[in-house]
């Protein structure tokens, strides 16, 4: 990037530890409070993406120029389910890593209250990579045995786009119960 010929994409995510303030009090390796790669290669090059406003004024709080937000777009049409049959049975659909920061564990435990008390039945649909923290999934899998969810929680693992379009053409809601993103991709 040093020749300014680079343009510097930020998907960021995990901010406060990647961007943060530097103040030397944060909770993160002892670089990280001082120095910040991304900040670094940021200054480097002839420009930098983020993916929201809110990135984009952190970044240039930090001396970064040439700074231009440009959020994710989507074809919206390409996810449309036109049908319109009636169903009693609500589905939920989470797309994303099964990692901890995801929150996976969280919406497991909620979805223990929720479908105790709903009148429907409730299927949730998690789709996404099941490699990364396999002590995490497992974890997961036995939230889903001990609130007794296995009719209504499935994991499926990475899917093709095809699939995933159908996943999400056939959801009623999606959810994203991370506890920490830097724009919510998938929602």
């Amino acid at each position: 990037c040093i020749n300014k010929k680079m343009v510097y994409t930020a998907h960021l995510g995990e901010e406060d530890l990647r961007i943060g303030d530097g103040d030397g009090t944060e909770d993160k390796p002892i670089v990280l409070r001082y120095f910040s790669p991304d900040i670094h290669l940021m200054k480097r090059c002839a420009a930098t993406t983020v993916l929201n406003e809110g990135v984009k004024e952190r970044v240039e709080q930090k001396g970064v120029e040439n700074v231009y937000s440009i959020p994710v777009g989507i074809n919206i049409d390409k996810y449309r389910n036109d049908d319109d049959v009636e169903s009693e049975d609500i589905r939920i659909l989470y797309v994303g890593s099964v990692t901890p920061r995801k929150g996976i564990d969280v919406l497991i435990k909620s979805l223990e209250k929720v479908i105790s008390k709903a009148s429907n039945n409730i299927h949730v649909d998690i789709v996404g990579d099941l490699s990364m923290e396999p002590e995490y999934v497992s974890r997961i899998n036995n939230l889903i045995d001990k609130y007794g969810l296995n009719q209504n929680v499935k994991l499926y693992g990475y899917v093709s786009e095809e699939e995933l379009i159908d996943f999400y053409s056939s959801a009623d809601m999606t959810v994203l119960p991370s506890r920490e993103e830097g724009f919510g991709m998938a929602l």
